[in-house]
């Protein structure tokens, strides 16, 4: 679902699942590294090549590309006749680096290798290749299921687009972060979503015919939080086929035991009433609605009647007038339906700081992901959450979360910044953020270098169109220590999850120096070899370039270190190419992030 994930996919163009089966098992740290020259392979951009002829029907349906663990079993047992169950158990050794075990297998494997045909030098190639990627292969059983589903799924987003996301917002009802993020998937596919109706909504999504024949989504009401199932089935039950003519009307027909005050208002402030009275009406009749309603279910309990029954003209008014009150303000609007549903149905907040800013973002927070780690972004949007954090030093930081149209990210703003903007942090405000987008076990956040609030009557500040093309040498706010040391607010403990405030954590602190990636080189007697890895580095760098990362290639040689010139060469860090570059270590080689004076 990843941006890397996709890019690889577009460049693949797959053409059977088994081709979506490989980009699995190979998209992962190790074997990523392989899936350009799989891909090259498989458009006949590169020739295929196998370690050895004896491997190239073991290898043919991947382009000569190890990609399963499965593959490691029939090298084994191809090229040094070992059984698959005496495989399996070479196998588990390289997986969990058991030396012991390896150490005794070795000799077996090149004694069986040499009654193969194949010599020594061919064989320990072989179980160098094997080793590592026991550790990290992926299982084609695995990869298959997962392809199957992806298949399937892609299939019926693309040709059934309204069903789909309406089983997708269904399996997320209750969850309001996962509820938004689905909703901005539609708006993204250019799905209309409709809002919640009394008299309309079903208990979960639904599709909905409008009145030019477009098809949209209608939300559902036990999508709204803290209206449960059983309120909303008596709903349902009550409705049938004759839509409610007021509010009267409804709470005559609904079961009141069901519609407690929580149901009642969480109905009205999502909008669900909205075509019966205003929001503001509702709300200041409440408690007397309910009163009367459950005053009324008690008589008929009991048997008692109205007049109104005994003339068989219905049931009696409740008598209630609604108060000639304007509706509620836009903001309490806005700030009732993202509590309640996870997404602004009366208007986005942000449509008009959009309007005058759109120039000046880079990114959209809900497509930004760990592979944009070290970049630097403006991403405009609505502050929806704030943590207070301490640091070690009890100096006062924030963790907040920003909403866009797309989605949501989550902010780290150190001391230093922090005590410039101090008045800026807290719900509902539109800010345009600067900052360095980090990453920590894929959850992404922006470390805020720069704020900036709208304001409709106030000029854009000139600097941050400037600092829009600055490029990413480092933080350019000095804060303080890491935010391992960082405690919620109220002192309490952190979850591992986050939880009570806790940030996600690099581990630097805000005083990094700029930095460079230094990629080193050693050179070997095989000439032709040393070409292939330059030209395999130089790929890799190529594949990422368009960061702002500066690059040194230095390659040793005789003792002494050679840097080789490539002027303006900047790139994009991420897992891809660190996995390219990885491969390096196992040559002799290997890259670092490094200060940029350093030589």
């Amino acid at each position: 679902e990843g941006r890397g994930m996709t890019q690889y996919l577009m460049e693949l163009k797959p053409t059977s699942v088994a081709d979506i089966c490989a980009l699995i098992a190979l998209y992962r740290p190790g074997p990523m590294a392989n899936i350009p020259h799989y891909i090259r392979r498989k458009h006949g951009l590169e020739p295929i090549e196998y370690p050895h002829p004896l491997l190239e029907e073991t290898l043919k349906d991947t382009y000569g590309v190890l990609t399963y663990q499965d593959q490691v079993l029939q090298v084994l047992q191809r090229v040094a006749g070992y059984t698959l169950g005496q495989a399996d158990i070479v196998r588990r050794a390289m997986s969990k680096k058991i030396r012991s075990l390896l150490e005794q297998e070795k000799p077996r494997f090149l004694a069986g290798c040499r009654q193969n045909g194949l010599t020594d030098e061919e064989a320990e190639r072989i179980w160098e290749l094997l080793e590592p990627f026991a550790g990290y292969g992926f299982n084609r059983a695995h990869a298959a299921c997962y392809a199957e589903v992806a298949y399937q799924t892609a299939y019926l987003k693309a040709n059934y687009p309204e069903e789909y996301m309406v089983a997708v917002l269904s399996a997320a009802a209750g969850n309001v972060e996962k509820t938004a993020a689905a909703l901005a998937e539609c708006r993204r596919m250019g799905l209309p979503v409709l809002p919640p109706d009394i008299n309309r909504s079903e208990d979960h999504f639904t599709i909905e015919i409008l009145a030019d024949g477009r098809r949209a989504i209608r939300f559902g009401l036990a999508a709204i939080k803290n209206v449960g199932e059983g309120a909303v089935e008596a709903i349902l039950q009550a409705r049938g086929e004759r839509p409610f003519q007021s509010i009267e009307d409804f709470c005559q027909r609904v079961d009141s035991k069901v519609l407690n005050k929580r149901v009642m208002e969480s109905l009205i402030k999502a909008g669900a009433f909205d075509a019966l009275a205003r929001r503001s009406q509702l709300l200041a009749v409440l408690d007397r609605l309910l009163t009367l309603a459950q005053q009324r279910q008690r008589m008929a309990e009991v048997g008692q009647a109205s007049l109104f029954d005994l003339l068989g003209t219905g049931p009696a008014p409740l008598g209630i007038d609604l108060p000639d009150l304007p509706e509620a303000p836009a903001r309490e609007r806005l700030a009732w339906e993202r509590e309640l549903m996870g997404v602004y149905f009366s208007e986005h907040p942000l449509h008009q700081a959009l309007s005058v800013l759109r120039d000046y973002v880079t990114a959209a927070c809900g497509d930004l992901t760990a592979e944009d780690a070290g970049q630097r972004v403006t991403v405009l949007g609505v502050i929806t959450a704030v943590r207070p954090l301490f640091t070690k030093k009890r100096e006062a930081m924030v963790a907040a979360t920003l909403e866009d149209l797309h989605g949501s990210v989550e902010l780290v703003v150190f001391p230093r910044v922090y005590e410039k903007t101090r008045d800026l942090w807290s719900e509902d405000q539109i800010l345009l953020v600067q900052g360095r987008v980090d990453s920590r076990d894929e959850r992404v956040q922006i470390v805020v270098e720069k704020v900036f609030p709208y304001q409709s009557d106030v000029p854009v500040p000139a600097e941050v169109r400037l600092e829009t093309t600055l490029p990413v040498t480092g933080p350019t706010v000095d804060g303080d220590t890491g935010p391992a040391d960082a405690t919620a607010a109220n002192g309490s403990p952190t979850a591992a999850n986050g939880a009570n405030g806790q940030p996600v954590t690099t581990g630097q602190t805000e005083r990094d120096e700029p930095r460079c990636l230094v990629v080193r080189l050693k050179r070997s007697d095989d000439l032709q070899r040393d070409l292939a890895l330059l030209q395999e580095v130089y790929e890799a760098l190529q594949a990422h370039r368009g960061g702002r990362l500066p690059v040194r290639l230095v390659v040793e040689t005789g003792g002494q270190a050679v840097e080789l010139e490539w002027p303006g060469a900047t790139v994009r860090l991420s897992p891809q190419l660190e996995a390219r570059l990885q491969r390096l270590a196992e040559s002799g080689g290997g890259y670092a992030l490094q200060p940029v004076e350093a030589r």
